[in-house]
């Protein structure tokens, strides 16, 4: 099936969980759209392959060996392959995502934007991810707290700036373990603020990297660098 909306939260599976009170969505063995006939998933901000947006503070989601092939675009902010914004305490396992990512910021092959602690772990993106701001093979940005570990991405990440092979932006102390990013990052260079690197791109408050490995190419920014390119308090490697 395709989805197309002139608004916001749309989702594969769920547009929006999460509304004042707890309303936690688990999804397991889940698969969206077919490997040789790809989905179509279009709208405003928060669009994801299975979930568009886990509303502030309750929208947790679990989402255990699910895959998705499908293209994901938001004309606003936060695009993901999975979740366009993932909110704290959600925890994404063993799926998959084949397809296009894009938006105009935020936007990843796994989560376009993580919001608290969060775990992405042993997922495998192939897909190419397009933004102007923050874009990651698997997240787009992601604060304090926030783990990803044993993740695989193959790809393109294009047109923007803070592009990563796996994290776009990390805003705190983000771990990402044991990743590999198979990434050709291309940063639009300006002559203010541009960076790329083919884990993070730009590390802010003690992030640690550790275990991973990176081959792809890396073009035309102003802090590049194989792992991370542009690194600002502790940040371990």
């Amino acid at each position: 099936a395709d989805i197309t909306s002139s608004d916001q939260a749309c989702g594969g599976m769920v547009g929006m969980n999460g509304s004042g009170t707890s309303v936690p969505v688990t999804m397991t063995r889940c698969t969206y759209g077919k490997e040789d006939a790809k989905s179509t998933i279009k709208g405003k901000t928060n669009i994801g392959g299975l979930l568009g947006l886990g509303s502030s503070g309750t929208g947790i989601a679990t989402l255990t060996s699910c895959h998705v092939y499908a293209d994901v675009t938001a004309s606003g902010n936060n695009a993901g392959g999975m979740i366009g914004s993932a909110k704290s305490g959600s925890v994404i396992n063993s799926c998959t995502y084949s397809g296009i990512v894009s938006s105009s910021q935020y936007a990843g092959g796994v989560t376009g934007v993580v919001e608290g602690k969060i775990t992405i772990e042993s997922c495998d993106v192939a897909a190419d991810v397009t933004t102007t701001l923050n874009g990651g093979g698997i997240a787009g940005a992601a604060g304090a707290g926030a783990s990803i570990k044993s993740c695989t991405y193959t790809g393109t990440i294009t047109k923007g700036n803070y592009v990563g092979g796996i994290l776009g932006r990390s805003t705190g102390a983000v771990t990402i373990d044991s990743c590999v990013s198979k990434a050709d990052v291309k940063v639009t260079y300006n002559s203010s603020s541009n960076c790329g690197g083919g884990i993070i791109a730009c590390s802010y408050g003690g992030s640690t990297i550790k275990g991973c490995e990176y081959s792809g190419t890396l073009y035309d920014g102003q802090s590049m660098g194989g792992i991370v390119g542009y690194a600002q308090g502790k940040t371990t490697v």
